[in-house]
């Protein structure tokens, strides 16, 4: 059967519970998860399948033994002093009380004698009942739940690391009697810090209790270093970082000998701007916090002013001040009375230049006179 779990106030964690079972009967329930925040838990069983037989057939039902005989497969689902209810959609066999709860007085194959459940008393069958839907149905499962605490409900990180080549394992001890140890595992992002923590298993019976993740074994190493913002300027070569010196001591207070400086460049881009992060060639060791980073490279190798292309803006057909454009080519000027204004055309040639054919009618009357520039 199905177990449900609830709790008469809000807020809680529904556990992963299941059951097995044998002979018909519940003999154990696996808790996978127990949930949390529970104040007073109610577990609730799913009911028992009806087990259908043919209450008409003489064969099945016995007035001379007082015996009904089941199937193999229902007959193994009850033992004697077992509890069922009997159920039919015809008439009821004659002995029997419909909805009425029985007990297994005795079992002989797959025959078997009720009783009350208040005697041992073997009931009569007398004759046999109508419709072919008789139906015996065992008793749902009940259990209680009590709460245990001493389990793990979160899991927070207060300090990510940097550099972690793979998820750290992590190391869990504390306190307590017939302690069931939890599954934790970490995961771990780009930049090798931890970002999120799995619960699978969440233990019980801690009193105390403590996780370790391992040791990085990048530590004291220089694991990236970011550019934040790029300079606006050009380089030929790459240029060389220079990086602190790391600070680890002995006792003295004397630089230890293991110590090792890191060297990084920075990657240039097609046009020779920074770009991207540090290609780190040592990683150096024995670094306590964040080193100071500086460019090292040579000035003659910064492009300080970057080429810029000249550009030339011309204003034409337009005044000096660029206010408007010039008289002599408005529109307004060029429609002014042709017979009244002087026409220049090229190389200050008159209209007789082009020949005697007249072009318009110079007619002050006609509105052709404005129309030809």
């Amino acid at each position: 059967p199905t177990i449900t779990a609830a709790d008469g106030t809000s807020g809680y964690t529904t556990p992963a519970i299941t059951s097995t079972i044998a002979n018909g009967k519940v003999n154990a329930i696996l808790i996978g998860d127990g949930g949390k925040d529970f104040t007073a838990p109610a577990l609730t069983f799913s009911a028992p399948p009806a087990h259908t037989f043919d209450g008409s057939s003489s064969s099945i039902v016995s007035t001379s033994t007082n015996r009904i005989t089941l199937s193999a497969a229902q007959a193994a689902t009850f033992e004697v002093t077992d509890h069922l209810t009997y159920a039919s959609t015809g008439g009821s066999i004659s002995g029997l009380v419909l909805g009425t709860t029985y007990k297994i007085l005795a079992k002989v194959g797959n025959a078997i004698a009720l009783s009350l459940t208040t005697d041992d008393i073997e009931l009569s069958i007398s004759g046999v009942g109508s419709g072919t839907t008789h139906t015996f149905t065992g008793i749902t499962a009940t259990a209680t739940a009590s709460i245990t605490n001493g389990m793990i409900d979160t899991v927070t990180v207060k300090e990510p690391g940097f550099g972690y080549s793979s998820a750290p394992a992590i190391t869990i001890g504390g306190t307590g009697g017939a302690i069931d140890n939890p599954t934790v595992t970490l995961t771990i992002d780009a930049q090798g810090r931890v970002d999120d923590v799995t619960i699978s298993d969440r233990g019980a019976n801690f009193d105390t209790i403590f996780l370790t993740p391992a040791g990085n074994p990048n530590i004291g190493k220089i694991a990236a270093i970011n550019i934040v913002e790029s300079e606006p300027k050009n380089y030929r070569v790459a240029p060389v970082l220079v990086i602190d010196a790391p600070t680890s001591k002995d006792n003295l207070g004397n630089a230890l000998g293991t110590n090792v400086q890191a060297v990084a460049t920075l990657p240039l881009d097609g046009n020779g701007n920074l770009t991207g992060s540090a290609d780190i060639s040592n990683v150096g060791f024995g670094y306590l916090k964040d080193p100071a980073i500086r460019l090292g490279s040579a000035v003659h190798n910064e492009i300080r002013a970057k080429d810029v292309q000249d550009i030339l803006i011309l204003y034409l057909n337009h005044k000096s001040d660029r206010s408007e454009t010039l008289n002599e080519n408005s529109p307004f000027e060029l429609k002014a009375p042709f017979d009244t204004t002087a026409r220049l055309y090229d190389q200050n040639g008159t209209l007789a230049h082009f020949g005697p054919t007249s072009i318009q009618n110079m007619n002050t009357t006609s509105i052709n006179r404005y129309n030809v520039n």
